[in-house]
């Protein structure tokens, strides 16, 4: 047995194809097929294929914890009382553009957090909920992709904190900054986009407490979309390209530029 027989037998289980499974695992469609090919794969590879399925990186079915020294005196049991479940809308605070509000916001998920903590920062159950940043005008702060926590209780503006704001049928994240006149501005923490001068038609939904972000490399459906290499143009994720990361219309030109540096040195 291989390293590969493990994958294929947890492939066929999955139900999926080879090329889906290579884009959540690697974002890119051949991996497997790679693979397959003969071609030896690097660790990153395996470890990211291995998650995507379901496996142990040491290949194979995922192994009971009672197997692991380290981990013995630990237990895996779980008191639900100790936990309020905190809602995850299915909506995203934009960073920046600003996104659509649904008229019904139903949750997609729930966070665990622990009654514990949510008392030691005076989080009331019923009044938090969990929403994702989407954008990059509140960077370095919040992060494209982050998930947040929005107090409810907190709709009052205070100068310097960030709030989730809603303008009409939009959805935006902003820091509010107290003007000389009396009134409020939004303002991002990204210099490159301009304050909001706010109005009646905005409305505060909650004060962000809490983000919790990803600090790993992001593939497959969290890998967002990319900037192809020679002329900057976004390429969408999962959207086939060159060699060398190009976008399709830079494929032939990219080649030749590599192919004449590569003449030049030779």
């Amino acid at each position: 047995m291989t390293y590969l027989d493990p994958i294929l037998t947890a492939l066929a289980n999955s139900g999926r194809s080879a090329r889906e499974v290579s884009l959540d695992a690697v974002g890119h469609d051949a991996a497997i097929k790679n693979i397959k090919r003969g071609v030896d794969p690097r660790g990153i590879t395996l470890l990211n294929l291995c998650r995507a399925l379901g496996l142990e990186f040491y290949i194979g079915p995922p192994r009971d914890i009672a197997e692991f020294p380290e981990t013995r005196g630990y237990d895996p049991t779980i008191d639900e009382a100790d936990y309020v479940m905190v809602p995850k809308l299915p909506v995203h605070l934009k960073a920046g553009h600003v996104a659509v509000a649904p008229k019904q916001e139903e949750p997609v998920e729930h966070l665990a957090f622990r009654q514990k903590w949510m008392r030691r920062y005076l989080l009331l159950p019923g009044q938090v909920s969990a929403i994702e940043i989407a954008g990059d005008s509140m960077e370095p702060s919040l992060a494209d992709g982050d998930t947040v926590l929005v107090d409810h209780l907190l709709n009052e503006p205070r100068q310097g904190k960030i709030f989730a704001i809603r303008a009409e049928d939009e959805l935006l994240v902003k820091r509010l900054q107290k003007e000389p006149g009396g009134g409020w501005m939004l303002t991002s923490d990204n210099e490159d986009y301009e304050p909001i001068g706010t109005g009646p038609r905005f409305t505060i939904l909650g004060e962000i407490v809490w983000r919790g972000t990803w600090l790993g490399t992001k593939y497959g459906a969290a890998a967002r979309d990319d900037r192809c290499p020679y002329c900057g143009s976004i390429i969408p994720y999962g959207q086939d390209r060159g060699q060398y990361g190009e976008c399709p219309a830079c494929v032939g030109e990219l080649q030749d530029l590599m192919w004449t540096a590569k003449t030049r040195v030779g």
